[in-house]
């Protein structure tokens, strides 16, 4: 039975057991959200399977399973730079049965530098659940030691550091370029690769001088073995478990913090607010699930105490630090 008469069953039970006034405002405030959600729960993910955002979200829909007693899956719906997914999203039912993982690269970056039918505005960040900070990276033979001895260099010789990205037009590139902005430009050369993956052993390799990349435990494990140096982070307060590593805006660069790639989730615009609460009620829990914190990384989950607002003004301030750095391309 498809998802319309379900409700419309649900609506019209309820309706038997109420008055008809009670029954009118049921139905006036998107009736059957008392039981949300009654059925298969989907996330879609605009990434393969296998990455940062679908291990995220599949510890997500685990979480959502078990807290609500339905069926929760994830569906990767990847290309043309999140926006296969975020079209397919847009023609879903408004209902709260189809959420999505809204990100920076197909929520802000992709509707700026394409031609899509959507832009951030279309969908509502209802929770976000993790973050994973950006940092400034360089390989264990590196001689610069600190943030400000790579920034030296590279104004002494402009254009000769080269700092390897995952793609042209990923937070982690959008960031090496903010660096090279304003009155303490840092005129690195940018070297996209096709992925996390390959950026990393390009560092690794000494195959560029530095690296901008999103943490994970990965990462962290390599600069305590010594493979790498952490040299700065894109976060607006230090991190606790790198007390002495600066921030980007410490060093002068306000706008890199917004290379931190946070997961969020969201709905099409447009449905009802009763099941936009209960979403965000449910999901802001999963950061204080033990089993969550341990499959995305303690260090990584979210406090959960996010309004959708201050979702949707971050959106908005990410945009507008993109935005001239996009459109100057």
């Amino acid at each position: 039975m498809s998802r319309g008469p379900k409700v419309a069953i649900t609506a019209l039970t309820a309706c038997a057991a109420l008055t008809a006034a009670a029954c009118a405002s049921t139905t006036a405030s998107g009736g059957g959200t008392a039981e949300y959600p009654s059925e298969t729960v989907t996330i879609v993910v605009p990434y393969t399977a296998g990455g940062v955002s679908d291990l995220t979200m599949r510890a997500l829909a685990e979480f959502l399973q078990k807290e609500t007693g339905q069926t929760v899956l994830v569906e990767n719906r990847e290309g043309a730079s999140g926006a296969v997914a975020m079209r397919y999203a847009m023609n879903q039912p408004a209902d709260g049965y189809t959420l999505f993982n809204i990100g920076q690269g197909a929520n802000v970056i992709t509707p700026i530098v394409e031609d899509v039918e959507y832009d951030r505005h279309t969908f509502t960040p209802v929770a976000n659940v993790a973050a994973f900070p950006s940092a400034l990276v360089v390989g264990k033979d590196s001689s610069a030691r600190t943030a400000e001895d790579l920034f030296e260099a590279a104004r002494q010789s402009p254009g000769t550091v080269s700092v390897a990205t995952a793609g042209a037009t990923t937070p982690g590139q959008i960031a090496v370029e903010q660096l090279g902005t304003g009155p303490k430009a840092v005129p690195f050369k940018p070297v996209p690769f096709p992925g996390n993956a390959e950026a990393l052993t390009a560092v690794l390799g000494g195959n560029v001088d530095a690296l901008q990349i999103n943490l994970t435990n990965d990462l962290l494990a390599r600069a305590d073995k010594g493979e790498i140096r952490l040299l700065g982070v894109g976060t607006p307060d230090r991190l606790p478990y790198l007390p002495d590593v600066p921030t980007f805006a410490e060093l002068g660069f306000e706008d890199a913090i917004y290379s931190t790639s946070p997961y969020l989730v969201g709905v099409r615009k447009g449905t009802d607010k009763a099941i936009v609460d209960k979403l965000a009620e449910l999901i802001n829990k999963a950061p204080q699930d033990e089993q969550f914190r341990e499959t995305v990384g303690d260090r990584f989950v979210t406090k959960g105490d996010e309004t959708v607002n201050e979702l949707v003004k971050y959106l908005d301030d990410t945009d507008a630090a993109y935005r001239p750095i996009l459109e100057g391309k």
